[in-house]
């Protein structure tokens, strides 16, 4: 009788968390273009340049001034644009957060009538029919490590940094080769004819000057100078989500501790 009872918990418990699972993918998104036509769409996810994806994976991208939040589709609670700006809400560690911008990319999903692709700039808003998962959201752990500050004297706590790179390998090519591209945790700038790769934790501070110049600080206490990609954005992750920032807007980068 045990065995049974045992037995029927079990296959309760596994068929409750399929439910589970399966109502987290089938959620439902009405999304409304700007010539009033509504669609009822499942699997949302976006088209973005790779770089979005290597931040946060499939998420939507909104340009709030200086910083380009990367909220990931299992977050939004809703979208509604009016002219070029959108107003999104979403879940971040079970509170709603509010972003304002302009959107990126176009959004992908199915319908009933197969295939379905919007570019950003016609939504007029996009609506799920069920909240977030309970509990809710994503979750961003542990205290603000790093301070970044912008050019306009703002200042960005931040729990975690990284850089994007992208170089052209011809590994394994007799002609040719292919874009490698990729985030990595630290900083890479090069000395004369040396490129030197330190790693986040090792540094106390880093400070950017004009003509792609940077000071680099060590937690022992030693600096150097030389210069970095003006290329290459970080992303990052605060209080309110993901984010990628240009290397232009920041004038530092802090690390908790300082030098030792």
């Amino acid at each position: 009788m045990r065995l049974i009872c045992a037995v029927f918990l079990v296959t309760s418990a596994l068929s409750f968390a399929g439910i589970a699972i399966a109502d987290e993918q089938e959620r439902v998104a009405v999304v409304e273009d700007t010539a009033g036509q509504s669609t009822e769409v499942t699997g949302l996810h976006i088209d973005v340049d790779t770089r979005y994806e290597l931040c946060d994976g499939s998420c939507l991208v909104v340009k709030t001034g200086t910083l380009e939040m990367c909220i990931p589709m299992e977050d939004l609670v809703s979208v509604v644009q009016t002219g070029e700006l959108s107003t999104v809400k979403y879940v971040l560690n079970g509170q709603e957060f509010t972003a304002k911008g302009k959107l990126r990319g176009g959004v992908q999903g199915k319908s009933d009538f197969g295939g379905f692709y919007i570019s950003t700039t016609n939504i007029r808003r996009i609506e799920f029919k069920s909240p977030p998962t309970p509990g809710g959201g994503s979750e961003v752990s542990g205290p603000p490590i790093l301070k970044l500050t912008l050019l306009d004297g703002s200042i960005v706590p931040v729990t975690r940094l990284r850089r994007f790179y992208r170089y052209f390998s011809r590994d394994g090519y007799i002609m040719g080769g292919e874009w490698k591209t990729g985030v990595e945790e630290g900083i890479v700038f090069s000395r004369g004819e040396s490129t030197s790769s330190v790693a986040m934790q090792d540094i106390a501070k880093v400070d950017f000057g004009a003509d792609d110049t940077v000071s680099v600080t060590l937690r022992n206490g030693k600096s150097a100078t030389g210069k970095v990609s003006s290329s290459d954005p970080f992303c990052g992750t605060s209080e309110k989500g993901c984010f990628i920032i240009e290397k232009e807007f920041i004038k530092s980068i802090e690390i908790a501790g300082g030098a030792k």
